[in-house]
Formats: C-alpha cells, structure tokens, sequence
C-alpha cells in the first residue's frame, strides 16, 4: 500500500508537470513573436546578432544623416503568461520602436535586449527577462555592445520606451558620448512600479529612481501620456524632482495628452524628434 501511494504521488507530479509544459507550450504557440529579421529586410534595414560582455543582443542598423546616433530600445515584452507562469520567449508580437524609428532621419540602432529577438543564446535564462530583467548584467552587457557600435559617432541619443526606458536610464552614465537620454513611459521607479501594481519585486534589478543622479552635462526628456495606467505620470514627476536643486542640469518632463502605455506614440514621434539636439 505504501509502495502503491508513492508510485500515485510521483505519477500525479509527472501528470501536473506534463500538464504545464503543454499550457506553456500552448501559449508559447498561440502568442506569436515578431520576426524582427523579416521586419528590418521589408524596412530594408541591417540585422545582425552580436556578442556583449554576457549575452548576444540583436541589432538592427538603419542608415541616416548626421554624426549622432539614436539607440533605440523596446520594452518588456512578453515577461510573464501569467502570475506565476514566466514566458518562455519574452520577444514581443510587435516593435514599436522600429516603427518609430522609421520616422527618424539620424542614423539609428535598435538594441536588442538580452534573450528577445531570436538570439538563440545559451546564456539565456528565465531570470534575465522576469526578476533580473534590470539586472547589472544586462546593462554591463547592453552598454559593450554600445560603446563598440557608437565610435564612430560624435554623440548619442538613447530613447527607451517602457522597461527600455529603465535600461536606457541605467546606460546613461556608461557611455562617454552620450548627449540625451530620452524615456517614452518609461519605469523610473520600479519598486513602486512592482508595489503598485501588486506585481513580484525585481530582486537583483537596478532602479534609477535610487541611484546616484546622472551628470548634469547629460539631457534628460521625460515623456508620459495622460492615460497611462501602467506606469503613472506622478511617478516620473517624483523622478524628476531629484534634480530639482541640480544646477545646469537640462531635465523635461511631459504629459501628453490622450496618449496610453503603448498607443499613440507613432502620431507624437515626428514633432518630439525635432526637440532633440
């Protein structure tokens, strides 16, 4: 009988654990991911997979005019299925920002995350796009692929939309030539973020919202929509706060109006391009 019990117990965990793989696998199928190598050949773009300091980061070059380059950097993606059930490939169905990018008439790069975009990379874990997704492996790994592709540039623009804000952030005082770091709805305090929204903390994530300020000499927009319900526009006013008695520093912050977390933001990027210097 006992024997009988044991064999029930490991068979019901081999059941639940089958059960699982087949709802993960299921979502997996039914959520497609963009084909970011088919986008770039439509846009008649480059694309190519380089190696960090850790993990390998898709890229995608777009020619344009001029000795400043704008990096461009996509969001969270597909973190989590659910609650507890973590994606297994984060990549997004869609890129808003290759097609915003498509706007910009600089020379541009779009930086892949780590473990998003069909790297195919081993170093890969779950970890690195859920709890450690801000992790200082990531940006160590984000900023050598950014300090190697940028020096033939005079200057540098990072513009992150979301959790690409976070990382755009986190990159900021790593790059000599940076001249603006720009956020579209970007995560600037990701413990209030996690709390708010009742989400799991981030541990092993860096925060902008308590690290040292960034250099003065940098310029900092801060661009959040009206109807935003994902990350709220008093959160990045409290960002912007902490520079208030910094002197010579150039930081904005603006609301625009009837713009949510990810729509809306293709109509505003022409006339917000023409403010970056």
């Amino acid at each position: 009988m006992v024997v009988s019990t044991v064999f029930g117990a490991a068979r019901m965990k081999i059941f639940r654990y089958c059960l699982y793989c087949s709802f993960a696998a299921c979502v997996s199928a039914c959520s497609s991911t963009v084909d970011i190598n088919k986008v770039a050949w439509q846009l008649g773009y480059d694309s190519a997979v380089v190696k960090g300091h850790t993990f390998s980061h898709r890229l995608v070059f777009k020619e344009g005019s001029g000795d400043q380059l704008h990096v461009y950097i996509e969001g969270d993606g597909y973190a989590w299925l659910r609650s507890t059930v973590a994606a297994i490939d984060p990549t997004p169905a869609g890129s808003l920002m290759l097609e915003m990018m498509k706007l910009d008439q600089h020379p541009a790069l779009f930086l892949g995350r780590p473990c998003y975009f069909d790297t195919s990379d081993p170093a890969c874990s779950v970890y690195y796009w859920t709890h450690g997704r801000y992790s200082k492996m990531v940006i160590e790994s984000m900023a050598t692929v950014l300090i190697r592709e940028t020096e033939k540039y005079d200057s540098v623009v990072l513009i992150g939309h979301s959790g690409g804000g976070t990382i755009a952030m986190l990159l900021a005082d790593r790059l000599n030539k940076l001249s603006t770091v720009i956020t579209l709805a970007g995560n600037l305090d990701v413990a209030q973020w996690a709390s708010h929204h009742k989400y799991s903390a981030l541990t092993g994530s860096l925060n902008p919202m308590v690290l040292p300020l960034l250099d003065s000499g940098i310029k900092q927009k801060h661009y959040i929509g009206n109807a935003d319900r994902e990350i709220f526009p008093a959160w990045t006013q409290n960002y912007v706060n902490r520079y208030k008695d910094v002197k010579g520093c150039s930081i904005e912050f603006t609301l625009l109006p009837g713009v949510e977390h990810n729509r809306g933001w293709i109509d505003q990027w022409a006339d917000l391009l023409q403010s970056i210097k």
